[in-house]
Protein backbone atom coordinates (compact mmCIF):
# COMPACT_ATOMS: atom_id res chain seq x y z
CA UNK A 1 0.00 0.00 0.00
CA UNK A 2 1.33 3.37 -1.27
CA UNK A 3 0.00 5.73 1.70
CA UNK A 4 -0.20 8.97 -1.09
CA UNK A 5 -3.27 6.62 -2.84
CA UNK A 6 -5.13 6.42 0.24
CA UNK A 7 -3.82 10.00 2.25
CA UNK A 8 -6.85 12.80 2.03
CA UNK A 9 -6.25 16.00 3.64
CA UNK A 10 -9.74 18.00 2.52
CA UNK A 11 -12.57 16.79 5.16
CA UNK A 12 -14.55 18.12 1.73
CA UNK A 13 -13.08 14.87 0.13
CA UNK A 14 -13.23 12.23 3.11
CA UNK A 15 -16.24 10.33 0.56
CA UNK A 16 -14.21 9.89 -2.30
CA UNK A 17 -11.06 8.83 0.39
CA UNK A 18 -13.78 6.31 2.13
CA UNK A 19 -14.94 4.89 -0.96
CA UNK A 20 -11.60 4.37 -2.53
CA UNK A 21 -10.71 2.64 0.63
CA UNK A 22 -13.69 -0.12 0.86
CA UNK A 23 -13.15 -0.54 -2.99
CA UNK A 24 -9.28 -1.47 -2.61
CA UNK A 25 -8.57 -5.19 -2.98
CA UNK A 26 -7.60 -7.62 0.31
CA UNK A 27 -4.03 -7.92 -1.85
CA UNK A 28 -3.58 -4.47 -1.33
CA UNK A 29 -2.58 -4.62 2.31
CA UNK A 30 -0.31 -6.97 3.92
CA UNK A 31 -0.96 -8.04 6.89
CA UNK A 32 -3.32 -5.03 8.25
CA UNK A 33 -6.79 -4.20 7.17
CA UNK A 34 -7.58 -1.57 4.04
CA UNK A 35 -7.56 1.75 5.68
CA UNK A 36 -6.56 5.70 4.87
CA UNK A 37 -5.41 8.57 6.59
CA UNK A 38 -6.92 11.89 6.50
CA UNK A 39 -5.02 14.90 8.08
CA UNK A 40 -7.48 17.88 8.43
CA UNK A 41 -7.45 21.28 10.99
CA UNK A 42 -10.12 20.64 13.53
CA UNK A 43 -12.02 23.64 14.74
CA UNK A 44 -13.51 22.38 17.76
CA UNK A 45 -13.77 18.61 19.64
CA UNK A 46 -16.39 17.15 21.16
CA UNK A 47 -17.33 13.97 22.68
CA UNK A 48 -15.92 11.12 19.83
CA UNK A 49 -16.35 13.73 17.13
CA UNK A 50 -14.13 16.68 15.19
CA UNK A 51 -15.42 19.50 14.03
CA UNK A 52 -13.10 20.34 11.03
CA UNK A 53 -12.66 24.10 10.07
CA UNK A 54 -15.01 23.99 7.08
CA UNK A 55 -17.44 20.86 6.82
CA UNK A 56 -19.28 18.34 8.68
CA UNK A 57 -18.68 17.07 11.90
CA UNK A 58 -16.42 13.75 11.64
CA UNK A 59 -17.29 11.23 14.45
CA UNK A 60 -14.60 9.18 15.60
CA UNK A 61 -15.64 5.21 16.54
CA UNK A 62 -12.64 4.71 18.57
CA UNK A 63 -10.15 6.23 20.72
CA UNK A 64 -9.90 10.27 20.49
CA UNK A 65 -6.65 11.34 21.78
CA UNK A 66 -6.11 14.91 22.38
CA UNK A 67 -2.13 16.15 23.50
CA UNK A 68 -1.58 16.56 26.92
CA UNK A 69 -5.23 15.85 27.72
CA UNK A 70 -5.97 12.00 29.47
CA UNK A 71 -9.24 10.43 28.89
CA UNK A 72 -10.20 10.61 32.60
CA UNK A 73 -9.27 14.48 32.87
CA UNK A 74 -12.12 16.32 34.17
CA UNK A 75 -10.34 19.95 32.32
CA UNK A 76 -10.99 18.26 28.91
CA UNK A 77 -14.38 20.21 28.83
CA UNK A 78 -15.72 21.64 25.29
CA UNK A 79 -14.35 25.71 27.06
CA UNK A 80 -10.61 24.20 28.05
CA UNK A 81 -10.45 23.05 24.51
CA UNK A 82 -12.09 25.64 22.51
CA UNK A 83 -9.25 27.73 24.06
CA UNK A 84 -6.59 25.33 22.83
CA UNK A 85 -8.42 25.12 19.08
CA UNK A 86 -7.36 25.17 16.59
CA UNK A 87 -5.45 21.50 16.01
CA UNK A 88 -4.02 19.57 13.32
CA UNK A 89 -5.45 15.88 13.40
CA UNK A 90 -4.66 12.38 12.23
CA UNK A 91 -7.17 10.11 11.55
CA UNK A 92 -7.30 6.53 10.53
CA UNK A 93 -9.82 5.16 8.74
CA UNK A 94 -11.15 1.78 7.81
CA UNK A 95 -13.64 -0.90 8.61
CA UNK A 96 -13.80 -1.99 12.14
CA UNK A 97 -14.06 -5.43 11.03
CA UNK A 98 -14.58 -6.96 7.66
CA UNK A 99 -17.67 -6.61 5.99
CA UNK A 100 -18.48 -3.02 8.14
CA UNK A 101 -18.44 -0.08 6.44
CA UNK A 102 -15.43 2.30 6.37
CA UNK A 103 -15.22 5.21 9.09
CA UNK A 104 -13.17 6.76 11.22
CA UNK A 105 -11.38 4.21 13.98
CA UNK A 106 -9.01 6.45 15.96
CA UNK A 107 -7.62 9.96 15.50
CA UNK A 108 -5.23 12.08 17.05
CA UNK A 109 -4.98 16.19 17.24
CA UNK A 110 -2.59 18.57 18.38
CA UNK A 111 -2.78 22.28 18.88
CA UNK A 112 -1.65 24.24 15.92
CA UNK A 113 -0.72 28.12 15.89
CA UNK A 114 -3.53 29.44 13.66
CA UNK A 115 -5.77 27.62 10.77
CA UNK A 116 -3.51 28.83 7.93
CA UNK A 117 0.30 28.49 10.39
CA UNK A 118 0.17 24.58 11.23
CA UNK A 119 3.37 24.71 13.12
CA UNK A 120 2.11 22.53 16.45
CA UNK A 121 2.17 24.09 19.55
CA UNK A 122 1.66 22.93 23.12
CA UNK A 123 -0.45 25.70 24.87
CA UNK A 124 -2.43 29.29 23.59
CA UNK A 125 0.70 30.52 25.85
CA UNK A 126 2.89 29.17 23.29
CA UNK A 127 1.21 30.50 20.56
CA UNK A 128 1.63 33.75 22.28
CA UNK A 129 5.28 33.17 22.50
CA UNK A 130 5.66 32.20 19.22
CA UNK A 131 4.00 35.79 18.04
CA UNK A 132 6.73 37.55 19.96
CA UNK A 133 9.35 35.19 17.99
CA UNK A 134 7.75 36.23 14.65
CA UNK A 135 7.48 40.59 15.29
CA UNK A 136 11.36 39.74 16.03
CA UNK A 137 12.04 37.60 13.47
CA UNK A 138 10.63 40.44 11.17
CA UNK A 139 12.34 43.31 12.83
CA UNK A 140 15.47 42.20 12.70
CA UNK A 141 15.30 41.15 8.96
CA UNK A 142 14.52 44.37 7.71
CA UNK A 143 16.72 46.47 10.21
CA UNK A 144 19.21 44.35 10.46
CA UNK A 145 19.20 42.02 7.47
CA UNK A 146 19.60 39.11 9.59
CA UNK A 147 17.79 35.63 8.39
CA UNK A 148 16.02 34.62 11.44
CA UNK A 149 14.71 30.89 11.56
CA UNK A 150 12.00 29.51 14.14
CA UNK A 151 12.18 25.78 14.76
CA UNK A 152 9.78 24.04 17.20
CA UNK A 153 11.51 20.79 18.12
CA UNK A 154 9.70 17.41 18.73
CA UNK A 155 11.78 14.95 19.84
CA UNK A 156 14.75 14.55 22.87
CA UNK A 157 17.82 17.14 21.50
CA UNK A 158 19.36 16.09 24.34
CA UNK A 159 22.36 13.70 25.09
CA UNK A 160 21.75 9.18 23.81
CA UNK A 161 22.29 7.79 27.29
CA UNK A 162 22.34 4.30 25.72
CA UNK A 163 24.80 1.92 26.91
CA UNK A 164 25.36 4.03 29.60
CA UNK A 165 25.84 2.00 32.57
CA UNK A 166 23.58 3.06 35.86
CA UNK A 167 22.90 6.30 33.84
CA UNK A 168 20.98 9.04 35.93
CA UNK A 169 17.94 9.17 34.34
CA UNK A 170 17.01 12.49 33.39
CA UNK A 171 13.77 14.63 32.05
CA UNK A 172 13.45 14.79 28.36
CA UNK A 173 15.28 18.06 26.71
CA UNK A 174 12.73 19.44 24.09
CA UNK A 175 12.83 23.12 24.00
CA UNK A 176 9.87 24.84 23.03
CA UNK A 177 11.44 27.08 20.37
CA UNK A 178 14.58 27.08 19.02
CA UNK A 179 15.70 30.56 17.20
CA UNK A 180 18.62 30.66 14.76
CA UNK A 181 19.64 34.18 12.78
CA UNK A 182 22.29 34.14 10.43
CA UNK A 183 24.42 37.40 8.73
CA UNK A 184 23.10 38.01 4.90
CA UNK A 185 27.31 36.75 4.41
CA UNK A 186 26.76 33.64 6.00
CA UNK A 187 28.22 34.08 8.97
CA UNK A 188 27.67 31.13 11.99
CA UNK A 189 23.83 31.37 13.16
CA UNK A 190 23.27 32.92 17.04
CA UNK A 191 21.07 29.95 18.76
CA UNK A 192 19.09 30.64 21.07
CA UNK A 193 16.19 28.68 23.24
CA UNK A 194 12.88 30.11 23.97
CA UNK A 195 10.54 29.26 26.76
CA UNK A 196 7.33 30.03 27.35
CA UNK A 197 6.84 29.62 31.30
CA UNK A 198 3.46 28.76 32.01
CA UNK A 199 2.88 28.21 35.60
CA UNK A 200 4.17 29.77 38.84
CA UNK A 201 4.82 26.96 41.31
CA UNK A 202 8.53 26.83 42.16
CA UNK A 203 8.33 22.86 41.44
CA UNK A 204 7.40 23.74 37.93
CA UNK A 205 10.39 26.25 38.42
CA UNK A 206 13.13 24.28 39.67
CA UNK A 207 12.16 21.30 36.90
CA UNK A 208 12.69 23.91 34.46
CA UNK A 209 16.12 25.20 35.67
CA UNK A 210 17.29 21.98 35.42
CA UNK A 211 16.14 21.32 32.25
CA UNK A 212 17.22 24.79 30.91
CA UNK A 213 20.81 23.57 31.80
CA UNK A 214 20.30 20.53 29.49
CA UNK A 215 19.23 22.21 27.10
CA UNK A 216 22.21 25.01 27.09
CA UNK A 217 24.54 21.62 27.36
CA UNK A 218 23.44 19.87 24.51
CA UNK A 219 22.92 22.97 21.92
CA UNK A 220 26.65 24.83 22.92
CA UNK A 221 26.81 28.22 23.21
CA UNK A 222 22.77 28.70 22.92
CA UNK A 223 21.48 31.17 24.89
CA UNK A 224 18.17 30.36 27.11
CA UNK A 225 15.44 33.08 26.86
CA UNK A 226 12.36 32.58 28.58
CA UNK A 227 8.75 34.35 27.92
CA UNK A 228 7.75 34.36 31.47
CA UNK A 229 3.70 34.80 32.09
CA UNK A 230 3.80 34.97 35.68
CA UNK A 231 7.38 36.65 36.71
CA UNK A 232 8.28 39.37 38.26
CA UNK A 233 4.84 39.37 39.95
CA UNK A 234 2.76 42.97 40.24
CA UNK A 235 3.10 43.91 36.48
CA UNK A 236 0.97 44.28 33.05
CA UNK A 237 1.64 41.18 30.72
CA UNK A 238 2.30 44.01 28.08
CA UNK A 239 5.49 44.65 30.07
CA UNK A 240 6.69 40.79 30.02
CA UNK A 241 6.06 40.37 26.83
CA UNK A 242 8.26 43.57 25.76
CA UNK A 243 10.64 42.69 28.02
CA UNK A 244 10.92 39.35 26.66
CA UNK A 245 10.79 40.77 23.10
CA UNK A 246 13.86 42.97 23.91
CA UNK A 247 16.02 39.89 25.92
CA UNK A 248 15.75 37.66 22.48
CA UNK A 249 16.34 40.75 20.08
CA UNK A 250 19.49 41.25 21.99
CA UNK A 251 20.21 37.73 22.43
CA UNK A 252 20.08 37.29 18.63
CA UNK A 253 22.00 40.46 17.87
CA UNK A 254 25.22 39.85 20.29
CA UNK A 255 28.15 38.76 18.43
Amino acid sequence: MKLPEFLCTSPARLGELTERIGAASAGRFTRTRPHGVLIARIAAIGAGVLEPVSGSAIPVRGRLAVFAERADDGSATRTARAARAPYLAACVLGPASPGEPVEVLSAYAHPCASERHLMLVDSDLERQTLAQLRSVQAWLGSRKGLRVVIEKPLFDIGPDDTGVREAVPRPPCIPDFMVRATTADGAPARVVIVETMGFADEAYRARKRHTHALMRAAVAGATVVVHDFHEPRGVLQSWRAKRFWDDLRCALTER
